[in-house]
Protein backbone atom coordinates (compact mmCIF):
# COMPACT_ATOMS: atom_id res chain seq x y z
CA UNK A 1 0.00 0.00 0.00
CA UNK A 2 2.01 2.55 -0.88
CA UNK A 3 1.92 6.16 -0.05
CA UNK A 4 -1.75 4.73 1.49
CA UNK A 5 -3.41 5.60 4.69
CA UNK A 6 -3.99 2.31 6.85
CA UNK A 7 -6.78 2.46 9.36
CA UNK A 8 -7.48 1.77 12.60
CA UNK A 9 -11.20 2.05 13.64
CA UNK A 10 -11.58 3.14 17.59
CA UNK A 11 -15.45 2.18 17.20
CA UNK A 12 -14.60 -1.75 16.22
CA UNK A 13 -11.52 -1.31 18.97
CA UNK A 14 -13.64 -0.23 21.81
CA UNK A 15 -14.93 -2.84 24.45
CA UNK A 16 -18.48 -2.76 24.92
CA UNK A 17 -18.61 -1.66 28.59
CA UNK A 18 -16.36 1.36 27.61
CA UNK A 19 -18.87 3.41 25.53
CA UNK A 20 -21.13 4.85 28.15
CA UNK A 21 -24.26 5.68 27.09
CA UNK A 22 -26.79 6.57 25.62
CA UNK A 23 -29.52 9.47 25.44
CA UNK A 24 -32.40 8.92 22.89
CA UNK A 25 -32.95 12.32 22.02
CA UNK A 26 -35.63 11.76 19.03
CA UNK A 27 -35.98 7.86 17.55
CA UNK A 28 -33.61 8.79 14.75
CA UNK A 29 -30.82 10.27 16.79
CA UNK A 30 -28.44 8.90 19.32
CA UNK A 31 -25.04 10.61 21.50
CA UNK A 32 -22.90 8.69 23.59
CA UNK A 33 -19.42 8.98 25.05
CA UNK A 34 -16.39 6.15 22.80
CA UNK A 35 -13.46 5.85 24.88
CA UNK A 36 -11.19 4.05 22.83
CA UNK A 37 -8.17 1.79 23.69
CA UNK A 38 -6.80 -1.23 21.51
CA UNK A 39 -6.40 -4.39 24.03
CA UNK A 40 -9.07 -5.59 21.11
CA UNK A 41 -6.18 -5.81 18.67
CA UNK A 42 -4.46 -8.48 19.86
CA UNK A 43 -7.24 -10.33 22.30
CA UNK A 44 -8.47 -12.93 19.72
CA UNK A 45 -4.83 -14.48 20.23
CA UNK A 46 -3.59 -13.81 16.75
CA UNK A 47 -0.42 -13.02 16.31
CA UNK A 48 0.20 -12.18 12.74
CA UNK A 49 0.94 -8.32 13.12
CA UNK A 50 3.75 -9.11 15.10
CA UNK A 51 7.60 -8.32 14.80
CA UNK A 52 10.09 -7.00 16.79
CA UNK A 53 7.33 -7.11 19.78
CA UNK A 54 5.33 -4.35 18.02
CA UNK A 55 1.91 -5.07 16.72
CA UNK A 56 1.07 -3.47 13.15
CA UNK A 57 -2.38 -2.92 12.12
CA UNK A 58 -2.79 -3.10 8.73
CA UNK A 59 -6.43 -4.48 7.93
CA UNK A 60 -9.76 -3.66 9.46
CA UNK A 61 -13.20 -3.73 8.42
CA UNK A 62 -14.51 0.30 7.80
CA UNK A 63 -17.02 1.31 10.22
CA UNK A 64 -17.63 4.63 9.42
CA UNK A 65 -16.39 6.55 12.45
CA UNK A 66 -13.74 7.25 13.62
CA UNK A 67 -9.99 5.47 13.11
CA UNK A 68 -6.16 6.32 12.71
CA UNK A 69 -3.76 6.75 10.23
CA UNK A 70 -0.22 5.67 9.12
CA UNK A 71 2.20 7.30 6.03
CA UNK A 72 3.94 3.55 4.93
CA UNK A 73 5.33 2.60 1.55
CA UNK A 74 4.88 -0.89 -0.11
CA UNK A 75 4.60 -2.06 3.10
CA UNK A 76 3.84 -0.90 6.99
CA UNK A 77 5.91 -2.94 8.91
CA UNK A 78 9.18 -1.97 6.85
CA UNK A 79 8.87 1.04 5.52
CA UNK A 80 6.90 2.73 8.26
CA UNK A 81 7.04 6.95 7.56
CA UNK A 82 5.16 8.07 10.29
CA UNK A 83 1.62 8.27 12.35
CA UNK A 84 0.40 5.81 14.18
CA UNK A 85 1.42 2.26 14.99
CA UNK A 86 0.01 -0.52 17.94
CA UNK A 87 2.65 -1.31 20.29
CA UNK A 88 2.62 -3.53 23.50
CA UNK A 89 6.04 -2.74 24.89
CA UNK A 90 7.26 -0.97 27.53
CA UNK A 91 10.64 -1.08 26.97
CA UNK A 92 14.12 -1.64 28.16
CA UNK A 93 17.19 0.64 28.42
CA UNK A 94 18.77 -1.85 26.39
CA UNK A 95 16.29 -1.26 23.26
CA UNK A 96 17.93 -0.09 20.13
CA UNK A 97 16.12 3.55 19.19
CA UNK A 98 14.17 2.12 16.43
CA UNK A 99 12.50 0.27 19.47
CA UNK A 100 12.14 2.39 21.97
CA UNK A 101 10.78 5.03 20.38
CA UNK A 102 7.56 2.97 19.96
CA UNK A 103 7.59 1.32 23.61
CA UNK A 104 5.72 3.69 26.27
CA UNK A 105 7.86 4.63 29.64
CA UNK A 106 6.97 3.42 32.40
CA UNK A 107 6.40 0.51 34.21
CA UNK A 108 3.07 -0.46 32.52
CA UNK A 109 2.55 -1.12 29.10
CA UNK A 110 -0.52 0.52 28.35
CA UNK A 111 -3.38 2.52 31.16
CA UNK A 112 -4.40 0.65 34.26
CA UNK A 113 -2.37 -2.34 33.38
CA UNK A 114 -3.91 -2.53 29.49
CA UNK A 115 -1.10 -4.34 27.62
CA UNK A 116 -1.82 -2.37 24.57
CA UNK A 117 -1.81 1.13 23.24
CA UNK A 118 -1.20 3.41 20.33
CA UNK A 119 2.63 5.13 19.63
CA UNK A 120 2.83 8.05 17.32
CA UNK A 121 5.34 9.22 15.78
CA UNK A 122 5.72 12.43 13.82
CA UNK A 123 7.94 12.58 10.55
CA UNK A 124 7.83 16.30 9.21
CA UNK A 125 6.55 17.04 5.33
CA UNK A 126 5.50 13.19 5.31
CA UNK A 127 2.86 12.60 7.43
CA UNK A 128 -0.84 11.48 6.62
CA UNK A 129 -3.07 14.89 5.37
CA UNK A 130 -4.82 14.64 9.42
CA UNK A 131 -4.33 12.15 12.27
CA UNK A 132 -7.18 11.27 13.41
CA UNK A 133 -10.28 11.21 11.11
CA UNK A 134 -13.89 11.25 11.97
CA UNK A 135 -16.36 10.14 8.85
CA UNK A 136 -20.06 10.96 8.66
CA UNK A 137 -21.15 9.37 5.79
CA UNK A 138 -24.36 7.81 6.78
CA UNK A 139 -26.00 10.15 8.77
CA UNK A 140 -27.52 12.99 8.28
CA UNK A 141 -26.15 14.75 11.26
CA UNK A 142 -22.74 14.14 12.64
CA UNK A 143 -20.47 15.90 15.17
CA UNK A 144 -17.60 14.91 17.29
CA UNK A 145 -16.02 16.44 20.33
CA UNK A 146 -12.76 15.49 21.95
CA UNK A 147 -12.65 15.60 25.54
CA UNK A 148 -8.97 13.85 25.85
CA UNK A 149 -6.77 11.29 25.80
CA UNK A 150 -3.84 9.40 28.11
CA UNK A 151 -0.66 10.41 27.13
CA UNK A 152 2.55 9.26 27.93
CA UNK A 153 6.46 9.73 26.69
CA UNK A 154 8.13 6.67 24.85
CA UNK A 155 11.22 4.79 26.37
CA UNK A 156 13.45 6.45 23.94
CA UNK A 157 12.25 10.15 25.39
CA UNK A 158 12.59 8.75 29.35
CA UNK A 159 16.64 7.57 28.59
CA UNK A 160 17.54 10.49 27.82
CA UNK A 161 15.87 12.13 30.80
CA UNK A 162 17.17 9.99 32.81
CA UNK A 163 20.75 10.02 31.36
CA UNK A 164 21.46 13.52 31.48
CA UNK A 165 21.51 13.81 27.88
CA UNK A 166 18.64 17.06 28.02
CA UNK A 167 20.03 20.28 28.79
CA UNK A 168 18.60 23.66 30.22
CA UNK A 169 16.43 25.58 28.10
CA UNK A 170 15.11 21.83 26.10
CA UNK A 171 11.61 20.75 26.02
CA UNK A 172 9.64 18.37 23.91
CA UNK A 173 5.33 18.98 23.47
CA UNK A 174 2.58 17.98 22.10
CA UNK A 175 0.29 20.23 19.94
CA UNK A 176 -3.04 18.72 18.88
CA UNK A 177 -4.69 20.81 15.86
CA UNK A 178 -8.43 20.46 15.41
CA UNK A 179 -10.02 20.88 12.23
CA UNK A 180 -13.65 21.00 10.85
CA UNK A 181 -14.21 21.30 7.27
CA UNK A 182 -11.02 22.11 6.52
CA UNK A 183 -10.72 25.24 8.77
CA UNK A 184 -8.51 25.11 12.25
CA UNK A 185 -10.87 25.39 15.10
CA UNK A 186 -8.61 24.89 18.13
CA UNK A 187 -5.51 23.65 19.41
CA UNK A 188 -4.71 21.67 22.61
CA UNK A 189 -0.78 21.66 23.74
CA UNK A 190 0.88 19.13 26.20
CA UNK A 191 4.48 19.33 27.54
CA UNK A 192 6.57 15.91 27.70
CA UNK A 193 9.18 17.28 28.75
CA UNK A 194 9.88 20.97 29.93
CA UNK A 195 13.26 22.06 31.15
CA UNK A 196 13.12 25.76 30.59
CA UNK A 197 12.71 26.45 34.08
CA UNK A 198 14.90 25.62 36.97
CA UNK A 199 14.07 21.99 37.46
CA UNK A 200 13.52 19.30 34.52
CA UNK A 201 10.62 17.60 34.14
CA UNK A 202 9.15 14.91 31.99
CA UNK A 203 6.37 12.85 31.72
CA UNK A 204 7.29 9.19 32.85
CA UNK A 205 3.76 7.41 33.42
CA UNK A 206 0.28 7.70 31.77
CA UNK A 207 -1.24 10.96 32.11
CA UNK A 208 -4.52 12.52 31.72
CA UNK A 209 -4.38 15.31 28.81
CA UNK A 210 -8.00 17.08 28.96
CA UNK A 211 -8.78 19.22 26.13
CA UNK A 212 -10.20 22.57 27.52
CA UNK A 213 -11.90 24.11 24.21
CA UNK A 214 -13.76 20.67 22.88
CA UNK A 215 -14.98 22.69 19.47
CA UNK A 216 -16.85 20.10 16.77
CA UNK A 217 -14.27 18.13 14.49
CA UNK A 218 -13.88 16.09 12.04
CA UNK A 219 -9.95 15.89 12.04
CA UNK A 220 -7.95 16.35 14.42
CA UNK A 221 -3.69 16.42 13.54
CA UNK A 222 -0.70 15.71 15.95
CA UNK A 223 2.54 17.88 16.11
CA UNK A 224 5.80 17.50 18.11
CA UNK A 225 7.42 19.72 18.91
CA UNK A 226 11.08 19.88 20.25
CA UNK A 227 14.09 22.07 20.83
CA UNK A 228 16.45 19.91 19.30
CA UNK A 229 17.34 17.01 17.16
CA UNK A 230 17.58 15.12 20.05
CA UNK A 231 14.35 14.05 20.59
CA UNK A 232 12.73 11.44 19.12
CA UNK A 233 9.42 12.96 17.43
CA UNK A 234 6.43 10.96 19.09
CA UNK A 235 4.28 9.92 21.86
CA UNK A 236 2.14 7.37 23.45
CA UNK A 237 -1.67 7.46 23.70
CA UNK A 238 -4.17 5.29 25.27
CA UNK A 239 -8.29 5.73 26.32
CA UNK A 240 -9.12 8.09 23.56
CA UNK A 241 -12.40 9.89 24.00
CA UNK A 242 -14.41 11.46 22.05
CA UNK A 243 -18.50 12.71 22.20
CA UNK A 244 -20.35 11.77 19.65
CA UNK A 245 -23.69 12.84 18.44
CA UNK A 246 -25.39 11.77 15.17
CA UNK A 247 -28.76 12.04 13.21
CA UNK A 248 -29.65 8.95 11.11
Amino acid sequence: MKNSVISVIIAAICMAGLVSCHSFDTPSSVSYTLIANFDGLVDDGSMRYFQDSLVYSQIFAMDQVVYLSTKCGEDVNTDFKGGWKISIKKGSPDDPIELSRFASAGPDAGVGGSKVYAAFFYSPGVMPEYDIRYSSSGYSQFSATVSGLFINNTKAVEMLCLGGEVEQGDYLKVIAHEYHSGTETGTEEYMLVDYTGSELKYVNEWKAWEFENKPVVDNVKFEVVASSGKFPLGFCMDNFVTSIAIEY
